[in-house]
């Protein structure tokens, strides 16, 4: 703006270009409005497939926590063991053996008895006692230690 200028003139060019800034800013505020639009949007879903994937993993949390306590703890396991080798000697094995031998001559001289037709059943069954009970000491031993 020089000197020469009418003051009109200078008016009319300062109010065109307060005009342009306005025009300018109004546009800027109307990109800006829909700029924090557009990320206020991507935001909520942003936190909604947050939402998804944090209940997807607290279902297999749960899920997981669910199995783990159905799970025998180590001490279990290890007392478990203690117990199996304790009853699974050698030693055991043979006097479950000598039990059995003896319960069979005891069945052996009771069949000849008149009368005692209770107590050779009461000896049988402790027979077919004993046998399961072996046949399940020595399963669980392989099943244990083998399997």
């Amino acid at each position: 703006m020089s000197d020469d200028e009418a003051p009109a003139v200078q008016i009319a060019r300062l109010e065109e270009q307060v005009k342009g800034l306005t025009t300018l800013l109004s546009e800027r505020e109307k990109q800006t409005t829909l700029a924090f639009a557009s990320s206020e949007k991507a935001v909520m879903k942003a936190e909604e497939a947050q939402q998804r994937v944090n209940t997807s993993q607290n279902e297999f949390r749960g899920a997981l926590k669910d199995q783990a306590g159905s799970f025998a703890t180590k001490d279990e396991v290890f007392a478990v063991k203690e117990t199996i080798n304790a009853l699974a000697t050698r030693a055991d094995l043979d006097r479950a053996i000598e039990r059995v031998a003896s319960l069979e001559k005891m069945s052996a001289s009771n069949l000849g008895a008149a009368g005692n037709s209770t107590s050779l059943r009461v000896v049988q069954f402790q027979i077919v006692g004993t046998v399961i009970s072996l046949a399940t000491l020595v399963l669980l031993f392989f099943t244990l230690f083998r399997g």
